[in-house]
């Protein structure tokens, strides 16, 4: 169900976007309000999947929404269209709304290279936003790109950096899942200043001839240095490969807005699972499962995601989580070695291994594995009190064989 929670831009200042000229001025509802109407499309209508279609939404206003929501005690699934991922967008705010019911973002990344954004005025920071939609996939919101190609002064070695940082990130970011190609509107500070953005010859009315007649343009044509949205888009495949999902964003924005049960509403069976094929089609189904809890449905997306990538360090660990949580200790085992011999060297994933010994009656592999952390980490008293806690139960259990028939 469409919702909104504000009109206008808050921002109002990329140098794209025709909002930077507008009139009017940003305004929001009041959570209350907006929780108000939600409750009613629950009860008049049966709704629990809401989207909300705002221009742009802040950190602070889906916070005070979750509060709102979580107040209320409603259970919901929404997602949001227009996320700015700004500095105050935090790993608290995003569990926060995941708690409320939130599962998908709809994020204005843009571009990858800094220059560009600035450029842009866009005001947000491209490693803080690669931080937010981490976080967003480690907390269960599946976060989606805007994204395009081509902006005035574009490089290609700026377009093949991106494609890498892209690629590195695919387990967790689908871009450009609405990657399109830059185009000038008249509205915009690009339009009415072209000399800050190196853009000559504009052409307000540009038209070109079809087989049916002639067409006006509706975005002016420009002249630019740096690469054209297609050259730029088809440099930015190229790099980053076939196993990209570069078309999964609107495939996964209707199957969370949608919810499971009711996917193939949308698309035949057959397509839904060709579009699960690749390792990063079936990790973020497993993901998806696992954020809501559904570990025994995780589970066969994520072993099929590890299968068609066995190098791949975040499906091997997601599949150890998830065999973990539905309590298969060996599957979870194997799946946390694999991870940690192909690089993965976090804390937590080495305790996971060390957990799966323990539940598999080897408390001493258990303990060594903390042995060896506490080396790396003697600041961490976590480490210290679980190795007491086995040192104690080995000792215990040496004693009590000891004290058995002679």
């Amino acid at each position: 169900m469409p919702i909104l929670f504000s009109r206008g831009c808050h921002w109002a200042s990329c140098a794209f976007c025709e909002e930077s000229t507008a009139t009017t001025k940003y305004r929001a509802r009041t959570p209350d309000n907006v929780v108000d109407e939600m409750e009613q499309r629950i009860r008049n209508d049966g709704v629990k999947y809401f989207l909300f279609c705002d221009q742009t939404i802040t950190a602070t206003s889906i916070e005070r929404l979750a509060d709102a929501i979580l107040a209320r005690g409603l259970d919901v699934r929404y997602g949001f269209s227009g996320f700015y991922a700004s500095r105050h967008v935090t790993r608290d705010v995003l569990h926060k709304a995941h708690a409320s019911g939130c599962r998908w973002l709809y994020i204005g990344v843009e571009s990858l290279t800094q220059r560009l954004i600035d450029l842009m005025a866009k005001g947000t920071e491209v490693a803080h936003v690669l931080d937010v939609i981490r976080w967003c996939r480690e907390i269960g919101i599946l976060p989606f790109a805007s994204y395009f190609f081509g902006f005035p002064t574009q490089t290609a070695d700026e377009v093949k950096q991106e494609a890498r940082i892209a690629r590195d990130s695919a387990s967790f970011f689908t871009i450009p899942g609405d990657g399109g190609e830059f185009f000038l509107t008249t509205g915009s500070a690009i339009y009415r200043h072209p000399e800050k953005y190196s853009v000559d010859h504009i052409e307000t009315h540009a038209s070109f001839a079809t087989p049916t007649g002639t067409i006006t343009s509706i975005s002016p044509r420009y002249r630019a240095p740096g690469l054209s949205g297609a050259q730029a888009r088809r440099l930015f495949l190229d790099t980053v490969g076939d196993d990209y999902p570069y078309e999964a964003g609107a495939f996964w924005s209707h199957y969370v807005i949608l919810g499971d049960n009711r996917v193939d509403l949308v698309f035949p069976r057959a397509y839904y699972r060709a579009r699960l094929a690749r390792p990063t089609r079936n990790y973020q189904l497993g993901a998806f499962h696992a954020a809501d809890g559904d570990h025994a449905r995780a589970l066969p997306p994520l072993r099929r995601a590890a299968e068609l990538a066995p190098v791949s360090v975040e499906a091997q660990r997601a599949l150890a989580v998830s065999a973990l949580d539905a309590g298969d200790d060996r599957e979870a085992l194997r799946a946390a070695e694999r991870a940690i011999a192909l690089g993965d060297d976090d804390v937590a994933l080495h305790a996971l291994a060390a957990s799966c010994h323990e539940r598999l009656g080897d408390p001493v592999a258990a303990l060594d594995i903390y042995r060896q952390l506490a080396r790396r980490f003697p600041s961490k008293l976590a480490l210290v009190r679980q190795i007491g806690r086995l040192s104690k139960r080995i000792g215990e259990q040496t004693e009590a064989e000891g004290a058995g028939p002679r």
